[in-house]
């Protein structure tokens, strides 16, 4: 009889200790539908921004145009005409290198041809007419003369000294510096909203308040690849015009190019976006206060910030934000599923 008591206790017990924690647990889910139904809805504004962006460039100055004199013609030099400072012109004389041998060879085409002009054939007459301006131009040779208007920077001959033809470099340079003129390398994202005639402001170490006005004086057709940066660029000159006295080329410039561009940009917070096989949706709200998911076509921006390229949504709708109960269970006849394939980008 004992036993039996002592098992119908324990019997009583176990189905007390059951119902108890039923009881528990269907308050606790009552509790937690509770605090969801309650949970406020997070929501955000879409909004229209015009897009800004700005490019980063740095570089040196070049003259605009530099030339490295040379002979085209061995021999001694035997005279140099400038130094370092003066100004020249198109044509003026630079230097010369010993002429005997080319002028003896120019006097004696000169009379071969004068004698044969009277018994020569037409084509013994045209081999001399061709020796004779062969003469001519291995005259010429021997002076070096300025291809441009300039200013002479750099003199490492003197008289005496012995040069050959295309070897000895670097003898003298003449500079054009009319203005200055510098090559940067701008990304492919970035060149399109660049323009010629574009005006830039360079920022020089010798000129720390004095930012200097350059010039987009060229964007070529055809970019390069840049094999470290691993996308394309295009090489634009930038030119500064009536350069300020205290700059030189070698000098080196960097600057921030603030572009602006018309077209207005419909953003929204990226965290907003859910996707679904393979499609965007956003939860916009109604002007009743009720909710609807629409498809959207968006483009990530950074900063957790999206532009919305197509979609029923427009400046100064509503949507809900990602974190919300809204977007997790469906609210008002949204049913909402599992997002698929991690994120719309």
């Amino acid at each position: 009889m004992k036993k039996s008591k002592k098992k119908i206790i324990l019997i009583i017990s176990l189905i007390v200790v059951v119902a108890f924690i039923t009881a528990l647990v269907i308050i606790l889910r009552a509790k937690n539908k509770n605090s969801d139904d309650t949970e406020e809805v997070r929501t955000s504004t879409a909004y229209e921004s015009v897009f800004t962006s700005s490019i980063d460039i740095s570089g040196y100055l070049e003259a605009a145009d530099l030339q490295n004199v040379q002979f085209r013609s061995t021999g001694a030099i035997t005279g140099v005409f400038v130094e370092v400072g003066d100004i020249v012109k198109k044509g003026d004389l630079l230097a010369t290198i010993d002429d005997t041998s080319s002028r003896y060879n120019l006097l004696r085409a000169e009379q071969e041809l004068e004698k044969a002009r009277k018994t020569a054939s037409e084509r013994e007459l045209e081999l001399l007419e061709l020796n004779l301006q062969n003469a001519k131009n291995n005259m010429e040779y021997t002076k070096a003369t300025a291809y441009f208007d300039g200013v002479v920077v750099e003199v490492n001959i003197a008289e005496g000294d012995y040069t050959e033809a295309a070897k000895t470099l670097n003898l003298m340079q003449i500079a054009d510096l009319s203005y200055l003129k510098a090559i940067v390398e701008v990304d492919e994202i970035d060149v399109k909203n660049l323009k010629e005639g574009m005006t830039v402001y360079l920022n020089f170490d010798s000129r720390p308040s004095e930012p200097v006005e350059a010039t987009i004086a060229y964007i070529p057709m055809l970019g390069t690849y840049n094999s470290s940066s691993g996308i394309g660029v295009k090489k634009v000159e930038l030119r500064i015009y009536n350069p300020p006295e205290d700059l030189y080329p070698g000098y080196s410039f960097s600057s921030t190019i603030v572009t602006k561009s018309e077209r207005k940009y419909l953003m929204v917070q990226s965290s907003a976006i859910k996707s679904r096989r393979g499609k965007s949706y956003i939860t916009k709200q109604r002007e009743d206060g009720t909710f609807e998911e629409v498809e959207v076509t968006v483009r990530y921006l950074g900063e957790g910030l999206s532009q919305v390229l197509s979609g029923d949504i427009k400046n100064g709708d509503t949507y809900v934000l990602g974190s919300s109960a809204l977007q997790a269970r469906g609210r008002d006849g949204i049913m909402q599923g599992p997002p698929m394939g991690g994120g719309p980008f």
